[in-house]
């Protein structure tokens, strides 16, 4: 449900809300303690965790929209040091994804004028998910994990 207000009339805007413009350090706290977590879980049954930056697309990168603004990419910069801390504290390997994808999308946008690897702003294509997969095959295989 969309509450009422401006609120509500941002949203249904697709807009970020003035009271999100910087979003709570709770979310931020929770994932960092659900990601230690997933690390024990992982290694008490025996296996290698492994953790990865994710990358994102976004269209108006300058905009205030709730899937491509300003707002969204400081909360991802913040998730992806979230992801970098616990995987140097808990010394779990890192692939940087990040800046692969994100890489990626620039170098098809200025050739192409339009990028393939993100169906919206998050989520990746058959295109993306062909060259996440590689990348981390070709790291495990570096770090010797496969």
């Amino acid at each position: 449900m969309v509450p009422g207000g401006e609120v509500g009339v941002a949203l249904k805007h697709k807009q970020v809300p003035i009271e999100l413009d910087s979003p709570p350090d709770t979310g931020f706290i929770n994932f960092q303690r659900n990601l230690i977590s997933i690390v024990a879980i992982a290694r008490a049954h025996g296996a290698t965790p492994v953790l990865m930056t994710q990358g994102i697309f976004s269209p108006a990168p300058a905009g205030n929209g709730l899937n491509s603004g300003q707002t969204r990419r400081a909360a991802q910069a913040r998730i992806t040091e979230v992801v970098r801390s616990v995987a140097k504290d808990r010394e779990v390997p890192l692939v940087e994804m990040k800046p692969v994808l994100e890489s990626a999308v620039a170098l098809q946008i200025e050739q192409k004028g339009k990028q393939s690897l993100f169906e919206g702003s998050a989520h990746l294509s058959d295109d993306g998910t062909a060259l996440l997969a590689t990348t981390l095959a070709e790291e495990l295989r570096r770090l010797s994990i496969l």
